[in-house]
């Protein structure tokens, strides 16, 4: 049976919330959520169960193309996919040894038989997590805030005033109320990966990365290393 393709037209305002799997992006919705009162759309249609979507604010129906004119003030997409255009981005980017370990447990624990240096190599669905960095270059991009996943768990109070001065907004209340509810969110929010029906989710005109691309990114040191040599 063939796939249905999905054409969505993004509005011209929309920012990315980019990130390679498994590296904060639940917990960035979280805070946005919670701390801004922001909803959040993703490219990838049933992306979050019910009970899961409401922790984070999930709007499903920016994944179909729907976006009401609360929504279209301030849009805000979840992508794990290489950039397509230059709109503004919130970039989150996590240890990488971290990023992949996490997801070879997610995928595994999901049912999937794939193994930690297939997606060290990049020969998994998204790529290799220093291709993908190197793709969205978040740290030289325009009208790009870089965030990295361990700022957003030590530096809450740092992290809402990045978040509030990219996003032109007034800064949230800081509070150890609003700290623990972002955590207790973002603990309950498990996103839901189908790597069986992946392609059915990917949007038409998704750029696909190469099932090998080049190490090293932007002089960080935290990249992923082969499970061997661990």
């Amino acid at each position: 049976m063939a796939v249905e393709q999905r054409t969505v037209v993004w509005p011209d305002n929309m920012v990315w919330l980019a990130s390679y799997p498994r590296s904060g992006n639940t917990y960035l919705r979280s805070i946005l959520w919670t701390c801004f009162g922001l909803q959040t759309g993703s490219i990838y249609p049933n992306d979050l169960s019910l009970d899961v979507a409401q922790h984070v604010g999930h709007f499903e129906r920016a994944a179909h193309g729907l976006f009401p004119a609360d929504f279209l003030q301030l849009p805000l997409v979840k992508t794990h996919e290489w950039p397509v255009d230059g709109r503004r981005a919130i970039y989150i980017v996590r240890n990488g040894r971290d990023s992949c370990c996490s997801l070879h447990q997610f995928l595994r624990a999901s049912g999937y038989d794939v193994d930690l240096d297939t997606i060290i190599a990049g020969q998994a669905y998204f790529g290799s997590w220093s291709s993908h960095f190197l793709a969205w270059d978040p740290q030289a991009r325009p009208n790009t805030l870089f965030l990295r996943f361990e700022q957003l768990t030590k530096d809450f109070e740092g992290t809402l005033d990045q978040l509030a001065g990219f996003l032109e907004m007034p800064a949230p209340r800081r509070t150890p109320e609003a700290h623990r509810r972002t955590r207790c969110r973002a603990a309950l929010a498990k996103p839901r990966i189908d790597a069986r029906r992946i392609d059915e989710k990917r949007p038409r005109g998704a750029v696909r990365p190469p099932a090998r691309s080049r190490d090293g990114a932007a002089g960080l040191s935290d990249r992923p290393v082969s499970a061997r040599s661990r």
